[in-house]
């Protein structure tokens, strides 16, 4: 995953969403503020909002729970600082855990919130980039030397089922293409390059899923699907990844630019061409679609 962004989605037919690359100068809060949330308004961008507040996009989107695919959308509260930390909590407990093993729903933000270990230091130990994803039962090095964490969290319950086959889950792609009308070569494709089929796939982001999807653009690939869709459930993890591609196959002058869009945004690719590395996923995407 690039450092630059995470997949900047953005609806073709939104009126009230706003694309978070744009950088568009907004009015600074009065000097001496205590200022802890932004109020979205018309022409509001997430780039604009760090350049004019001075709070660093990362922050922003830490802070906001949002990622390089979120869409803002005006009224919206935007935080610019933490919350007030509750009461001290127990003295913590220093261990030393050589190996942290990745439980359901983790990404390495929350491991690092977890271990207390640099999300910087995950990546130099692990020789992590910015496009990996982790999945359950992945085991995370950690330093050697002990590091401070505090009440242990509560072990998170094992899936009711186990996950699906790679089979499965490619009948399962070449099922909502045919339904969606989108090509089963390059929705299989997709899913190969962004996740390589597996339905427990997070990124160091928070994209969920076989076509890891940001849990912020569910509502509206909801409304492109015509029914409401849980990212965490493979079928519907799968549908909202298609209907993208159909919005974006239909939107855009290539086949090359649709795929581009998946990776770096439809509007971001619109404006300001492919980025290097959206060059290599589309050649990666085309020589997986020779395959299937």
């Amino acid at each position: 995953m690039s450092p630059l962004r995470r997949r900047i989605i953005t609806a073709a037919t939104a009126t009230t969403t706003i694309a978070l690359t744009a950088g568009i100068a907004l009015a600074a809060p009065a000097a001496g503020a205590a200022t802890t949330d932004y109020t979205v308004r018309p022409g509001d961008t997430l780039s604009g909002i760090s350049a004019t507040t001075n709070v660093p996009l990362s922050s922003l989107f830490d802070l906001s729970h949002l990622g390089w695919t979120s869409i803002i959308h005006p009224g919206q509260k935007i935080k610019l600082a933490s919350e007030p930390l509750p009461a001290a909590a127990p003295s913590p407990v220093v261990t030393s855990i050589p190996i942290y093993t990745v439980v359901k729903g983790d990404t390495l933000a929350k491991i690092s919130g977890k271990t207390g270990v640099s999300v910087a230091t995950l990546f130099n130990l692990n020789r992590f980039g910015w496009m990996t994803i982790v999945y359950p039962g992945q085991g995370i090095k950690l330093p050697d030397t002990p590091v401070k964490t505090g009440a242990a969290d509560p072990p998170t319950p094992a899936a009711a089922t186990s996950p699906e086959s790679v089979a499965a889950v490619k009948d399962m792609i070449t099922a909502a293409a045919a339904k969606y009308g989108v090509s089963s070569t390059l929705a299989l494709a997709i899913a190969d390059q962004e996740s390589s089929f597996q339905p427990q796939a997070v990124s160091y982001l928070g994209a969920l899923g076989v076509m890891q999807i940001m849990p912020s653009n569910q509502t509206w690939l909801s409304d492109l699907a015509g029914r409401p869709l849980d990212l965490h459930q493979t079928a519907d993890n799968i549908a909202a990844g298609v209907v993208l591609l159909r919005m974006l196959i239909q939107t855009s002058p290539s086949m090359s630019t649709a795929i581009a869009g998946y990776f770096q945004g439809q509007t971001s690719v619109a404006r300001y061409g492919m980025y290097q590395e959206t060059r290599q996923y589309v050649a990666q995407v085309t020589a997986k679609m020779a395959t299937y």
